[in-house]
């Protein structure tokens, strides 16, 4: 995995988090973020994007 991006329901980006180490999973915090649906844009080593919708409560 290269990097994640986290977008809120209007598109825009409200977190985002590197992955420099190369490491096979990355933690990120989303204790800050309001309620409401995510979009998580993941895009690996290879350069493929996967997204998948994530809720918080």
């Amino acid at each position: 995995m290269r990097n994640v991006q986290l977008f809120n329901s209007v598109g825009s980006l409200s977190k985002s988090q590197d992955n420099s180490h190369k490491e096979e999973k990355i933690h990120m915090d989303v204790a800050g973020l309001s309620s409401g649906i995510y979009f998580m844009k993941i895009t690996t080593a290879t350069n493929r994007t996967i997204t998948r919708k994530l809720v918080i409560k």
